[in-house]
C-alpha cells in the first residue's frame, strides 16, 4: 500500500523550495492530482432528463449528481494535502496547518519561499558557484551540486535575448562580483543593498562601499575596538621583522603606514598614551584647572567649553542652526541635520553617539 505522506522524495526545509517543487509536480501529476493545486472546483456533470422522468426526478438526480462530484473531489483534495503535508518539516507545517485546501497550501508556501525575482538568492546561488570546489571529492557528485546551481539560477534568471534586460543583468553580475571581494565586516551593508528591489548602480556601491570603510572607525562599538586592540597584540610582529618596514607617513622605522599610530590612534598602547599625557600635563599653555567634580581642565579645555556654552540656544537649549558649513579635513566622516544640504541620499542604518551621550538615529546617508 503506498504511502502517500512521503510520496515527495524532496523534504521542504525553507531553503530549497525549488528542488521541493519540481518533486511536488511530479508527485501531484502521477496521481493525477495536479488540478487540486492550480486550478478552482469546476461545476458537476449536468444531468440530462430522461424518457418519460419528471422534472422533480431529473433535479432529485442531479443534486445527488453534484453530491457525488463534491465528495469525490474534497476526497481528492485531501489526498493532495496530505501529500504535501507530509513533505514539509516540522516546523514548517505547524505555519501553514491552518490551510485546509491543497491549493491554498501551494499558494501560502508559494508566497513565502518562492520569490523569484528575489535578489538575495541570485547572490546565495552566485556566491555557491564562486566557491564550489572539488576537493577530494568525486567528479559527479561535484558536477550534480554545480547542475543543481545552475538549474536553479536559470529558472530564476532565465536566457534573455533582450537587450536591456542584457545589460541589466551584465550590471548586477558586475555589483555581486564586488560585493563577494568584501570580507565579513561589510556584510551588513552587503545585506542592505540585497535587500532592496533593485541593485544601485556599480559605482553607487563602491561609493557605499568606501564611506562605510571610513566610518568603521568613527562608529565602531566597543566590541569593533577590542577587536582591532586584541588584533594588534595577538599577531606582533617579530622584533627582527619590524626593522624591514618604513612609515610614509610619519618617516620612521620600525612599522608601516597602516600600523602607524598617528594614523591609527586606537593601536596606541595604553602604557604610551599615559606617558604622553604626563607629558603635555605642564606645559605652561596647558596648565589644568580643578573643577568640583575633580575633573581637571585645561585653560584651552575650558576655553572651548566656554565657546560651546554660548553656543547654545537660550529658550530651547538646542545649537543654533548656521547656513555656513566648515568641513574638517580630518575627518573621514560628516554629520548634518539639513537634508537639503544634500543632492543624493541613500536609505541609513544605525546610530550614532553625540555630544551629549544621546544615541541618534541614522536617517540616511550620500553626497
Amino acid at each position: 500500500m503506498d504511502n502517500p505522506q512521503k510520496l515527495i522524495p524532496i523534504v521542504l526545509n525553507g531553503d530549497n523550495y525549488f528542488y521541493w517543487t519540481k518533486a511536488a509536480t511530479a508527485a501531484l501529476n502521477s496521481k493525477g492530482l495536479w488540478d487540486h493545486v492550480v486550478s478552482q472546483k469546476g461545476p458537476s456533470p449536468q444531468v440530462l432528463a430522461a424518457e418519460g422522468e419528471t422534472a422533480e426526478q431529473t433535479a432529485l438526480r442531479q443534486q445527488q449528481t453534484d453530491a457525488d462530484f463534491n465528495k469525490k473531489w474534497k476526497q481528492a483534495d485531501s489526498q493532495a494535502l496530505v501529500i504535501l503535508q507530509g513533505s514539509l518539516e516540522p516546523h514548517i507545517l505547524q505555519s501553514f496547518i491552518s490551510n485546509d485546501t491543497a491549493k491554498s497550501l501551494w499558494e501560502s508556501l508559494q508566497s513565502v519561499y518562492g520569490n523569484l525575482s528575489n535578489i538575495s538568492r541570485i547572490f546565495e546561488l552566485k556566491k555557491q558557484l564562486f566557491h564550489l570546489q572539488q576537493h577530494d571529492q568525486p567528479f559527479n557528485k561535484i558536477q550534480g551540486e554545480f547542475c543543481a546551481l545552475w538549474a536553479e539560477l536559470e529558472e530564476i534568471r532565465p536566457t534573455s535575448t533582450d537587450p536591456k534586460i542584457v545589460m541589466e543583468r551584465a550590471q548586477e553580475d558586475k555589483v555581486f562580483s564586488i560585493l563577494l571581494t568584501l570580507n565579513a565586516s561589510f556584510n551588513h551593508l552587503v545585506y542592505h543593498l540585497l535587500r532592496q528591489i533593485k541593485l544601485p548602480t556599480f559605482e553607487e556601491v563602491c561609493m557605499m562601499v568606501k564611506r562605510e570603510e571610513g566610518g568603521h572607525n568613527l562608529f565602531a562599538g566597543p566590541h569593533e575596538l577590542a577587536h582591532y586592540t586584541q588584533k594588534s597584540h595577538s599577531a606582533p610582529f617579530p622584533r627582527r621583522d619590524r626593522r624591514e618596514f618604513f612609515c610614509d607617513h610619519c618617516r620612521r622605522n620600525g612599522h608601516s603606514k597602516e600600523r602607524c599610530w598617528v594614523l591609527n590612534p586606537h593601536l596606541k598602547p595604553p602604557k604610551f598614551k599615559d606617558n604622553s599625557r604626563k607629558g603635555t600635563a605642564m606645559t605652561a599653555a596647558h596648565v589644568p584647572s580643578p573643577t568640583e567634580n575633580g575633573i581637571s581642565l585645561t585653560s584651552e579645555e575650558m576655553k572651548g567649553l566656554k565657546h560651546l556654552l554660548q553656543s547654545l540656544h537660550k529658550d530651547t537649549g538646542n545649537f543654533t542652526f548656521h547656513s555656513d558649513i566648515v568641513i574638517d579635513s580630518g575627518a573621514t566622516t560628516h554629520m548634518f541635520k539639513d537634508a537639503n544640504l544634500f543632492h543624493t541620499i541613500f536609505n541609513g542604518h544605525g546610530f550614532v553617539s553625540v555630544a551629549n551621550g544621546k544615541n541618534v538615529s541614522i536617517k540616511g546617508y550620500g553626497y
